[in-house]
């Protein structure tokens, strides 16, 4: 299974379109909770490997847990990175069928997340994997590695969103407009939801601070 999930991840990169049009009848969430869950369990192991290699470029486990960084780092690694990865890939998964529905989606649930599974794991590892070697550029050099971490993740989230649509098209049959805006239409909300909230934040604490300046 180990040797098929890695060619298929390597697939979610090189190629999509042909991936997904083989993966489509998948039937069973097991599959993709597996391809998720090891994901995680690689990107815990990057990022111990590298806190242990790098120790400043995970200072804030030092501030908190001194000469016990390590050992809390692996420990929270290792059981964090794999539960939040399942419960993402659950949660996103939905709120994209919903929307799929919405805009008359074909695929099943299963199938779709079955897809989604492989994209966030194959995103999952070389993201942690990128961000991790850009934080150790940082420390020695920050301007650059700062331009790096900005331009990989535009590179990265750009792509991921591609190959989303990629997947969103092959499994629900239908057009990529209809498949663009299932994950643009919930991002727009999202963000629009964040605005208002901080409007109303900004809103609350002027009001609590104007009359203790009169």
């Amino acid at each position: 299974m180990l040797n098929e999930l890695f060619k298929k991840w390597a697939d979610v990169f090189l190629r999509p379109n042909s991936l997904f049009k083989r993966e489509n009848k998948a039937k069973s969430l097991s599959y993709g909770a597996k391809s998720v869950l090891l994901a995680g369990i690689i990107s815990a192991i990057i990022i111990i490997l590298l806190g242990v290699i790098s120790p400043a470029s995970v200072s804030e486990f030092q501030t908190l847990f001194g000469a016990n960084a390590t050992a809390a780092l692996f420990v929270v690694s290792i059981v964090l990175v794999p539960l939040l990865s399942i419960v993402m890939w659950v949660v996103i998964s939905g709120v994209l069928y919903l929307f799929a529905l919405l805009l008359h989606g074909k695929g099943t649930f299963v199938s779709q997340s079955h897809a989604l599974a492989l994209v966030s794991s194959a995103f999952g590892i070389v993201s942690t994997l990128l961000s991790g070697l850009i934080s150790v550029v940082v420390l020695s050099a920050p301007g650059a590695g700062i331009i790096a971490q900005i331009v990989v993740s535009a590179i990265l989230t750009l792509y991921n969103l591609y190959v989303i649509t990629v997947a969103l098209k092959n499994v629900h049959k239908y057009s990529t407009g209809r498949a663009v805006l299932t994950w643009l239409i919930p991002i727009v909300i999202a963000l629009a939801a964040l605005l208002l909230l901080g409007i109303a934040v900004l809103s609350t604490v002027a009001t609590a601070i104007s009359p203790a300046s009169v």
